[in-house]
């Protein structure tokens, strides 16, 4: 039996495929690599950007799917051996494409808090390698009939939320947690931030707890399927206003 399903000894990555490109390649490439080098597996991260685009391609070509919107995921896993004193250093991988058929509303409307689960920081939690407490997270929101939470540290410090960034602006600055706080390294995360400094847009990355986050005049949450709209956390309502850069231009950038 695989070592990811043992011990959970595996990274994934989410990629989405739209217009026939895959947006934000350049960033996942290197999370994948930094992923991989954090676990140890060697072969993944040295694996070249070539074997990477042509192994995607040719998935994409055989299922016929070059002219859809298409979730990428690319998972890897140790290879067998050992218990948790792992005897390889060596991993195997799947690369599953989906076409998409259901893309997130774009604007969310009932956010609280979570009350189960907190984020840590560690070496790996800017990478997609340990996911329990977002699939708690997830089991929560739904039990409490809300659309998503906000995940703090256990500090108090703002974080993410269950399957995204998190931006907002106040004052006439943009704001986006600190990695420090256990936050996902997101791409479009990463991209948002580049974008600003390119265009000297005002920002800051902080550590900050509820009540500075909550004083937003504007709150979206972001990841690879898109930038959404917060209108309400808690009894605290948002004005709903279309996040200052299009996808569009974040991808433009990196080309």
């Amino acid at each position: 039996m695989d070592r990811a399903f043992l011990y959970g000894d595996r990274f994934f990555d989410t990629i989405i495929y739209r217009n026939r490109q895959i947006e934000f390649w350049k960033y996942h490439l290197e999370r994948i690599r930094a992923s991989a080098q954090v676990l140890y597996f060697e072969n993944i991260a040295t694996k070249s950007e070539h074997e990477w685009l042509q192994e995607i391609d040719c998935i994409l070509e055989l299922r016929h799917l070059k002219n859809q919107t298409c979730r990428i995921r690319i998972v890897a896993f140790r290879e067998e051996g050992g218990f948790y004193r792992p005897e390889k250093k060596q991993a195997r991988y799947l690369i599953e494409i989906q076409v998409m058929d259901f893309f997130p509303s774009s604007i969310v409307e009932k956010v609280d808090f979570a009350r189960t689960v907190q984020t840590y920081y560690t070496c790996y939690s800017p990478y997609k390698i340990h996911t329990i407490p977002y699939v708690l997270a997830g089991i929560e929101a739904n039990e409490r009939n809300l659309d998503d939470l906000i995940l703090t540290s256990p500090q108090g410090y703002i974080s993410e939320a269950i399957s995204s960034n998190l931006f907002w602006y106040y004052n006439g600055i943009f704001y986006t947690p600190l990695l420090e706080t256990g936050c996902v390294a997101g791409v479009v995360r990463r991209a948002i931030l580049e974008y600003f400094k390119s265009k000297k847009i005002p920002f800051q990355e902080i550590a900050c707890k509820r009540d500075f986050f909550l004083n937003a005049e504007h709150i979206w949450f972001v990841n690879v399927t898109g930038i959404r709209n917060v209108r309400r956390i808690m009894e605290c309502e948002y004005t709903v206003k279309p996040f200052p850069i299009q996808f569009g231009e974040l991808l433009a950038a990196l080309s």
